[in-house]
């Protein structure tokens, strides 16, 4: 077994493989920065009038109960943002704290007792 791994290195076979490897990551990491660029940039001052209209187009929708006319197809993408903008907020609130659970504000907590 380990002989097979050695003449497979030895032939060149390792190197060509990461190489291979590298540059389809480099591939897709330039699509993924390609799209991020675009999806988390900041609006626009001419976008404003456009996400006014969408904002009360959604409470439109709620009264006159149109939201029960979208396709599910729809549905699932209105989903997948909003879940995305909760997993965006939770992280930079993560970030933010420094840790996953819990805010440390000096002189809230007294921990002697618990010693």
């Amino acid at each position: 077994m380990s002989t097979k791994l050695i003449n497979w290195v030895k032939s060149g076979m390792a190197q060509k493989c990461l190489i291979a490897g590298a540059k389809l990551s480099l591939e897709k990491g330039k699509i993924a920065w390609k799209y991020a660029k675009v999806e988390f940039k900041p609006p626009t001052p001419g976008e404003f009038a456009e996400i006014q209209q969408s904002f009360t187009n959604f409470s439109n929708g709620f009264k006159t109960q149109s939201w029960k006319q979208i396709e599910v197809k729809e549905a699932v993408a209105y989903t997948m943002v909003a879940a995305e903008m909760v997993i965006i907020f939770m992280m930079g609130e993560i970030i933010g704290k420094g840790h996953v659970i819990g805010y440390q504000i000096p002189g809230a907590v007294q921990f002697e007792h618990h010693l």
